[in-house]
């Protein structure tokens, strides 16, 4: 049954001739997905699908391949506009994927997470298809600390929360084909981003500190902790570890995994959220130095100094260009 309601595309190299189909896919792919590159182990065979639903928040696309190399290069990355995750499900035959310096082979119903802004590789030996789930890197980075750990690394299916994940990623799929509407799909897209965050931080902490299971639920009340005081002039890691009931040096621990510390985390999360303030065209604060004051930057100059770090604009630079697209 087709979709209903919900904004979706079908594309396929069957409806072009065969001398044409490599350069159809690779606009097709990069136009739909992210810019890439694929060659084909056998240009002249080869051919490809894909299928597209619009969430909102979330896109997904269904990806049905010939045997090919494909590359995400940084010429590509200089190209995209949008920062973004790429969750991939294994769904037919198998895939190498290489990121970060980072190799593994998925199996079926596998998962792996791959950052559009860094080159990737990926190898189908013989026919693939594969779920694609991609969201702007924020709605991830909101929900857990340092991402880039677990970008390129190949989350086993038959594991923990994965299985949970690439299950329910499937059965969504699947309902959004039966007939489920754009609302309820869009109800349940938060949903789904809160069980990615978790099967990620699972994986992150399994084996580093005792049972997963403890670390992953005491992480993500750290998170949310931090997340409802950004605006707290003592959101020190001593604060931090107090208001949840563990000692400091656990807190350190349970960032310790990662390349990002708690403090690193809590910078972060106060610039992007003034980010998101001065980026609203219509209720974006006219006075800068108060909303440095008020996300617990010591001075507006530091404020503009790590902002611009993070962005490449000061915060009255970016304030302005949000107001100018309005």
């Amino acid at each position: 049954m087709p979709m209903t309601d919900i904004p979706t595309c079908e594309f396929s190299t069957d409806t072009v001739a065969p001398a044409e189909r490599v350069d159809y896919w690779n606009a097709l792919a990069s136009g739909a997905i992210v810019a890439l590159e694929s060659r084909p182990v056998d240009p002249r065979r080869f051919s490809g699908s894909i299928r597209t639903a619009d969430l909102g928040d979330i896109k997904m696309f269904d990806v049905a391949s010939g045997p090919a190399v494909v590359r995400h290069t940084q010429a590509h990355v200089a190209a995209s506009s949008v920062a973004r995750y790429l969750l991939c499900v294994n769904l037919d035959g198998k895939s190498r994927q290489r990121q970060m310096g980072r190799e593994d082979v998925l199996q079926s119903n596998d998962l792996m997470l791959i950052d559009t802004t860094r080159p990737y590789e990926l190898f189908f030996g013989d026919s693939n298809r594969m779920l694609v789930v991609a969201f702007e890197q924020k709605l991830l980075e909101r929900r857990m600390a340092d991402c880039e750990a677990m970008v390129g690394r190949r989350l086993c299916a038959d594991r923990g929360l994965n299985t949970v994940v690439s299950d329910f990623i499937r059965a969504f799929w699947k309902e959004c084909n039966d007939g489920a509407s754009l609302r309820s799909a869009r109800r349940v897209t938060d949903g789904m981003l809160d069980l990615i965050s978790s099967a990620l931080i699972s994986e992150r902490f399994s084996g580093s500190i005792g049972d997963s299971a403890r670390p992953v639920k005491r992480f993500q009340q750290v998170i949310n902790y931090i997340d409802a005081h950004l605006t707290d002039p003592v959101l020190t890691p001593s604060r931090i570890a107090s208001q949840c009931g563990m000692t400091p040096r656990y807190l350190h621990l349970l960032f310790g995994t990662g390349d990002e510390s708690v403090v690193q985390f809590v910078t972060r999360r106060r610039l992007e959220e003034c980010a998101r303030l001065l980026s609203d065209a219509v209720a974006a604060p006219d006075c800068i130095a108060t909303l440095a004051r008020d996300y617990g930057f010591g001075s507006p100059t530091h404020f503009g100094r790590v902002f611009r770090a993070r962005f490449g604009l000061s915060p009255g630079e970016y304030r302005d260009r949000a107001r100018s697209l309005s």
